[in-house]
């Protein structure tokens, strides 16, 4: 009995490891995304009756256009203003700024990464 109860501690303690180094952390927030909210809430304010999609709509062609081309070889970018001054970055890069800049916006995002398999 007490085996089978040190293999299951055994086993939610690697899980627990997995998942900690596994997660995404968190959206950045302060003064170097400030920036970019002040640059969006002055594109919101152009458009007339504005709506939500209008709004994620104007924060992915913003992304886009800071970071056009779409290649990079090693690593992830965390945050915004280093994807600004590479003005190079892969999906994963330009889906996290996306990210950070609609939940500084206040709606509620999830970020996943899917990896492939080799």
């Amino acid at each position: 009995m007490r085996i089978r109860l040190l293999f299951a501690l055994v086993i939610i303690a690697l899980f627990c490891v997995i998942f900690y180094l596994a997660q995404v952390p968190p959206v950045p927030t302060g003064k170097n995304v400030q920036a970019h909210l002040d640059y969006l809430s002055n594109e919101f304010k152009k458009v007339n009756g504005i709506t939500d999609f209008k709004k994620v709509s104007i924060v992915q062609q913003y992304v886009l256009n800071l970071a056009s081309i779409l290649y990079r070889t090693e690593g992830h970018v965390w945050e915004i203003n280093e994807l600004a001054k590479m003005k190079i970055g892969s999906c994963y890069d330009r889906s996290r700024a996306i990210e950070t800049l609609l939940t500084n916006l206040g709606y509620q995002t999830r970020h996943m990464l899917l990896q492939r398999s080799k």
